[in-house]
């Protein structure tokens, strides 16, 4: 949304330099948390219906609360040949995935898509596909490639979507620097065909590689850093065994810190070390945990002892530890909400009717209720509306209630809005800026 001449001001002060911290992290801050959302991906064809089945998919997610999500179009590679097949039995037409894209944007939904291959069968995982460069196979691969995700490009671009990927935990294809010209070429394709952001979703061992920076990362094409997180040992196997039952205020804390010291010791300092320090932000792709004992020890563990506690506090712990990081972070995406073609993924969310993972219940309806009771950082009236009169709440509460550190999430979120189309509250550019200029002079000298 438009930043005011306040915004603007305060950037200039001399109190640009505090760190605008969010406020309550249990609660869902949109102006200052990063964006929520879910992964839709279906391993079905549904022919004449797929449209249907595509809107709806998004209205469930939208319906739950979610302002974000992150669609997949799949298709199939032919192991021997490195062909790509342009249509399946086992996933969605373009034009299923058109009509889901312009079905979010309708909604108001910022709309990632998400291009997946995958070898036909599921021979393996995608992730070992490493065709020899320069042979036969290597060719036929990367031609049939670039020209599936241009045609993902245009569908993106006509439908309106935010963002796309150039590709999905694609670990052995991003490692083999003879690969690097093919990525450029990719690149420079669908950047010429989309005008959105551009990302990739590497894997969670595989985003700080040298040779995903090189091919990737330092393309300038290239908008955020992408990572499919499924990180491990986030807690320790004594600290998941001890998690008891939710709330468990220490397991949540416990979550939070691993969270905290993954994203502050290596994911964002690489992210910000990238394009000679100028940084990118990042976006975490993929994101989840499954209802079983240890999934903060291992997220993609798949058996042993049911434990939808843990799950759920594990979720808790990761939202508390994003507070307030929307600039560095600005979207995370679950995966994955269920739809038909999905059906008995274990990883499956739902919040009404049909649903097909019980265990997952308990998390997804907390999801919900977290992305559907926002909060504005800055608000201190609670009005929906960062303005002038939460200056003076401000104010008046200096030293007790809030400080100085609160003034400036205040400045640094005037303007903003629970409803966008909402500006009665908004000053003209001239009393934006003697409001500044006061409450900046009102906090030099301690006047309350």
């Amino acid at each position: 949304m438009p930043r005011s001449v306040l915004r603007w001001a305060f950037a200039t002060a001399a109190f640009a330099a505090l760190h605008a911290e969010a406020g309550d992290p249990q609660i869902y801050e949109p102006n200052a948390d990063p964006g929520v959302g879910f992964n839709l991906i279906s391993w079905w064809n549904a022919g004449g219906s797929g449209a249907n089945v595509w809107r709806n998919a998004v209205r469930d997610v939208h319906g739950a609360g979610f302002t974000e999500v992150s669609i997949s179009p799949v298709r199939f590679i032919n192991q021997s040949s490195g062909s790509i097949a342009s249509s399946s039995s086992q996933g969605p037409e373009l034009s299923h995935i058109a009509a889901g894209i312009a079905e979010a944007k309708s909604l108001g939904m910022r709309v990632t898509v998400n291009p997946f291959v995958e070898m036909q069968g599921f021979a393996f995982w995608r992730g070992q596909y490493n065709p020899t460069p320069g042979s036969s196979q290597w060719s036929n691969y990367w031609d049939d490639y670039e020209d599936y995700l241009v045609d993902v490009a245009q569908v993106a671009q006509a439908n309106g979507a935010d963002a796309m990927n150039v590709g999905t935990e694609l670990k052995a294809i991003a490692r083999n620097s003879g690969n690097n010209a093919k990525w450029a070429s990719v690149i420079g394709a669908v950047d010429a065909a989309f005008t959105g952001e551009l990302g990739y979703a590497a894997n969670w061992d595989n985003y700080n590689h040298s040779n995903v920076t090189a091919a990737i990362w330092d393309n300038p094409a290239i908008d955020y850093v992408g990572i499919d997180s499924y990180f491990r040992n986030t807690t320790t196997n004594a600290e998941s065994d001890g998690s008891g039952s939710d709330p468990n205020e220490t397991f949540i804390g416990q979550v939070e810190q691993g969270w905290n010291d993954r994203l502050d010791q290596h994911i964002l300092p690489f992210a910000d070390g990238l394009r000679g320090g100028a940084g990118l932000p990042v976006v975490l792709t993929e994101v989840g945990y499954l209802p079983y004992n240890r999934t903060t020890v291992n997220p993609q563990n798949e058996s042993g002892a049911i434990d939808s506690d843990e799950q759920l506090m594990a979720f808790k712990g990761l939202n508390r530890a994003l507070d307030g990081r929307q600039e560095q972070l600005p979207a995370i995406h679950i995966w994955q909400w269920g739809m038909p073609g999905s059906n008995g993924s274990k990883w499956n969310f739902n919040v009404g009717g049909s649903v097909d993972q019980p265990n997952n219940s308990a998390a997804a309806q907390w999801l919900s209720s977290f992305v559907s009771s926002p909060a504005l950082a800055g608000d201190f009236n609670q009005d929906g509306v960062i303005d002038a009169a939460d200056y003076t709440v401000w104010r008046d509460n200096l030293g007790g209630e809030y400080d100085a550190t609160d003034y400036a999430t205040w400045a640094q979120h005037y303007g903003d809005s629970l409803t966008p189309a909402s500006s009665a509250a908004v000053p003209e550019s001239g009393s934006a800026l003697l409001v500044v200029i006061g409450a900046f002079w009102t906090l030099l000298r301690g006047v309350r």
